[in-house]
């Protein structure tokens, strides 16, 4: 099989060209010539391949899909790049080596536990690429989209919400690049002094309806939980 075209197929399917590109654009803003890059949630390996191509000395990629890892490594080798390493596991339990640079790309608004996943990465106390699905309410709010029949349910957090967040782990924070429909942010993030606040995940986002209840009374200026339409 041309890897290399079924590639470019899932490519067009799973992302859009403007997507790639307008992400693309920001980590040329990196200047990763001769950084080590660390890419969580790297699915078929296409931010791998493209930190590649701008310099970056090694690229580690991590996802928690067999499918996607495999399918990255069948990519990346049919690419002929090297000096990269992807392996299927979770964010939440590796042991990472400090790299120059994280790429966080899509990954935010697929788990339940945004807080801590930033937190996690601030303990790595270096320059953070961040893109996000995002809704268009101005209040610090996250829209869970309870989707019947689909695996993932999606958690997607406000501006407001995300910037809150950010803050919260400890980054300062540019502006963000959005997208022409504005339901997608591309944020640079940077370590903050002081550092990083060790974090709950119920602060973000509780499991059980008890919980949901207890959140939406006790912290309803920070989080609201809805199903359905972006606000």
């Amino acid at each position: 099989m041309d890897w290399l075209k079924y590639f470019e197929k899932e490519l067009n399917r799973w992302n859009t060209a403007d997507r790639i590109a307008a992400i693309e654009a920001q980590m040329e803003c990196l200047d990763l010539n001769g950084k080590r890059v660390l890419d969580l949630a790297c699915r078929y390996g296409v931010f791998v391949y493209l930190s590649l191509s701008q310099g970056a000395s090694f690229v580690t990629g991590i996802d928690m899909k067999k499918g996607h890892v495999d399918k990255a490594k069948q990519y990346l080798k049919a690419s002929g790049q090297e000096n990269y390493s992807v392996h299927c596991g979770d964010v939440f339990k590796e042991d990472f080596v400090k790299p120059d640079v994280i790429l966080c790309l899509g990954l935010l608004y697929h788990t339940q536990r945004q807080l801590e996943l930033l937190s996690m990465i601030r303990k790595l106390n270096c320059p953070v690429l961040l893109e996000t699905m995002v809704t268009k309410s101005t209040h610090r709010v996250v829209v869970w989209y309870q989707l019947d029949g689909e695996s993932s349910q999606p958690f997607v957090p406000s501006k407001p919400m995300c910037e809150a967040m950010f803050e919260r782990a400890g980054f300062e924070y540019s502006p963000p690049v959005m997208s022409k429909n504005h339901r997608r942010a591309i944020y640079h993030l940077q370590p903050s002094t002081p550092s990083y606040n060790d974090v709950d995940e119920s602060q973000i986002c509780p499991r059980s309806s008890a919980e949901q209840s207890a959140c939406l009374r006790n912290r309803k200026s920070q989080v609201r939980i809805l199903p359905g339409m972006l606000l």
